[in-house]
């Protein structure tokens, strides 16, 4: 078997604690399958699968128009095409309980058509910084995107486009423990987060 290489090691590690939950959710369920209904058997995998193959939050759908197109879009060295699948995964992920509390049994969608990470990618210091992003107070983030909000209906009760632009990220969220400011996408996340707890339908 292949060796994985140390930057995709960095990342499996750095996989949201979700997925290693839904993993062992998974083995107890097989362990008592033999014991259920087959239809209700098929409707739990079904239900399991749809969430593992996107990886996104049921009630957050994220969309890209073109990422390999994107200002800055590399996420920890990966393609674009990969960056969007991990930024998929994790911004549903984090949005999710937002949208929950905020707008109850809705979906949110984000189409996004232009995204200017956090940070830069600064290579030219040697290999070891090959998956990291330095983050200073003039490189702005910038979220370009259309949205919509849809309830248990299917009625859109909210929609437009966001030109999300933030200059003060990096002090904005300042009072936020360093480890945690430290993680995958925490700026996108937090911005992304602010402005849908202020989003009025």
């Amino acid at each position: 078997m292949d060796r994985q290489s140390p930057q995709i090691s960095a990342v499996l590690q750095d996989e949201p604690d979700a997925y290693r939950v839904s993993s062992a959710m998974m083995e107890v369920f097989l362990m008592k399958a033999c014991h259920l209904p087959v239809w209700l058997v098929t409707i739990f995998l079904l239900s399991f699968l749809g969430l593992a193959i996107d990886g996104q939050a049921a009630n957050v759908r994220i969309e890209f128009d073109n990422p390999n197109r994107f200002t800055d879009f590399r996420i920890q060295g990966w393609t674009e095409l990969d960056s969007a699948k991990i930024f998929s995964r994790d911004i549903s992920n984090y949005l999710s309980p937002v949208v929950a509390r905020r707008f109850p049994g809705a979906t949110l969608t984000l189409h996004f058509t232009d995204i200017d990470l956090t940070g830069l990618n600064e290579q030219w210091r040697g290999p070891i910084f090959n998956n990291v992003r330095t983050v200073r107070g003039f490189t702005p983030l910038r979220l370009y995107f259309d949205y919509s909000i849809t309830n248990g209906n299917g009625q859109v009760i909210a929609h437009g486009r966001e030109n999300l632009v933030d200059v003060d990220f990096f002090y904005r969220y300042a009072y936020l423990q360093g480890q945690q400011r430290n993680s995958r996408l925490f700026y996108e996340a937090q911005d992304l987060s602010r402005w849908l707890r202020m989003l009025r339908e």
